[in-house]
């Protein structure tokens, strides 16, 4: 059940809910980096929080529809990072990151 996402980095005890309902997805600013969970967006609003630093639109994108599809929430609320963030799956489903450009 919900294999294919690592949760290995999150935090111990980021989340203080169970997955299973309404889930937040983001990159670091949906984690919450540099703050305390209480203080994340998605503490404040009672969701699951499923940001990961350093995620593209393309992974956060997997992951909200692995979720969706793992536990059907009533809601999700996606933050989406910056466009230029993205990621290549080449034919043998290695997962490629785009360098951004600058």
């Amino acid at each position: 059940m919900f294999h294919n996402i690592d949760f290995s980095e999150l935090e111990i005890n980021r989340n203080k809910l169970q997955p299973g309902g309404d889930a937040a997805f983001g990159c670091s600013f949906t984690f919450g980096y540099g703050v305390n969970h209480e203080q994340s967006w998605p503490a404040l609003m009672g969701l699951y929080n499923c940001g990961q630093s350093g995620s593209s639109n393309d992974r956060i994108t997997r992951l909200a529809i692995e979720y969706i599809n793992t536990y059907s929430p009533k809601n999700i609320y996606i933050m989406w990072t910056i466009k230029s963030r993205r990621e290549w799956i080449d034919e043998e489903n290695n997962i490629w990151i785009i360098p951004l450009i600058q």
